[in-house]
Parts: structure tokens; sequence; C-alpha cells
């Protein structure tokens, strides 16, 4: 009798087993639903996304605690003096801005704060070795409460790009907006 309660053991596990293997791949309820929640999802997800705010030169930019407003922008091919000086890949960009903490809390400026994106979605972060040689350099610069730091950073871009910056609250940031800057030449 024990001999026949393990035969019918083993098949049942074995029936239990293979049923398993077997409604593995299925899944027709499954894709039946999925298909019918694309077809009756609503219209405006077909719409395309709204463009973003971009801001000009000059605007003044609050994006989370800190408001940015970016006073110039030049070009050079090369910058620095005999000891710091150097080459452009492309061409620079120099962004002077003026960055205010409406925070609470201190705040530090990181090379993730800003960056440019081109028209085709490039992003470029700005260029840590040339950073050295600007006069105004505002990397890592401490941004008190209530307080405006006014300074430089730089990005190695290709001539000819159109440009945005988008300034962040911060390099984690989630927040971010856009400073038209053009058609660098």
């Amino acid at each position: 009798m024990n001999k026949i309660i393990k035969v019918i053991l083993g098949i049942f596990v074995l029936l239990v087993i293979v049923g398993l293997l077997g409604s593995g791949g299925d899944s027709t309820t499954d894709n039946s639903n999925s298909k019918q929640a694309q077809e009756s999802a609503p219209a405006s997800e077909a719409t395309p996304e709204a463009t973003p705010e971009t801001y000009k030169i000059g605007d003044r930019v609050v994006v989370g605690e800190r408001a940015y407003t970016i006073t110039d922008v030049r070009t050079a091919s090369s910058i620095g003096n005999d000891f710091t000086k150097q080459t452009a890949s492309g061409i620079f960009v120099i962004v002077t801005m003026t960055i205010e903490n409406i925070g609470k809390e201190s705040a530090t400026m990181t090379t993730g704060d800003v960056k440019i994106i081109d028209s085709e979605g490039r992003t470029f972060e700005s260029d840590t070795e040339a950073w050295s040689a600007l006069e105004e350099n505002i990397l890592l610069k401490q941004i008190q409460p209530g307080l405006p730091v006014m300074g430089q950073t730089i990005f190695d871009v290709p001539k000819g790009i159109t440009a945005n910056l988008q300034v962040a609250d911060g390099i984690w940031g989630t927040d971010t907006k856009l400073v038209s800057l053009g058609t660098i030449q």
C-alpha cells in the first residue's frame, strides 16, 4: 500500500509540474487586456508634449531654491595665460551668470548644475579642465542663502550648434529650466 501511495503522489507531482510548464507561456488574457487598454487610451497621449518654456539671456530663472541670471555668453578658441592655457576641441562657450540661493541652507555650485543641450538633444557638461583657466570660476563656490554669487562656467562644444543652457536646482535636481543661447559661432 505504501508503494501505491508513492506512485500516486509521484504522478500527481508530475502532473502539477507539467501543468505549470504548459501554462507558463499562456498569457492570452493578459495580452488582450493590455491591448484593450492601449486601444482605449485617451487621445491626449497621441498629442506631442508641450514645449518647455525657454528663457532669454538676462532673464531671472527660478529653479527650485536657486535663481539664475545669465548675464553674458561669449566664445573663444582658447583661454588662459601661459601657465593655464586651454585650447578648445570645438569652441569654448563661456557663460557668465549670477546665482542666488533663495533657500534656507547653503549650496555649492557643481559641474552638473548647468549643461548645454543642443538641438539634436546632445548634452555637454562643463569642461572641468578649462574651468581652471577662468578668471571668475564659479565651480565649487558656496552660495549662502540670500547672497548672490557671480561667476563663469565653460563648455567645449562643436561650432555651429543651436543650444540651450539647462539650469538645475543642484546636481540631483529634477527641476530644470532652459535658457536659449542661440547658434554658437
